[in-house]
């Protein structure tokens, strides 16, 4: 496990567009359909979107690691 994702707590989000309304940022990983269509729903509902190896769209902050994702996620939560 990554050394930045220890120092977060996991929790368990609602299935369905009610996940979000919550105040989280959003991480994605890869490049499938499924998560282009994550990342244009988080996109269209303002949540911030971090990235690492995924699509290349404006509006996605790229990560160059694992740790930076979580990290540069986990600040813009605390914000």
């Amino acid at each position: 496990m990554y050394s930045a994702a220890k120092a977060l707590d996991l929790a368990f989000v609602p299935v369905g567009q009610e996940r979000y309304e919550l105040a989280i940022p959003v991480i994605a990983v890869g490049g499938g359909y499924g998560t282009l269509s994550e990342i244009a729903i988080a996109l269209k509902r303002g949540k911030p979107v971090f990235g690492y190896r995924t699509w290349e769209i404006d509006g996605i902050f790229r990560c160059a690691t694992p740790e930076e994702t979580v990290v540069m996620a986990v600040r813009a939560a605390r914000l």
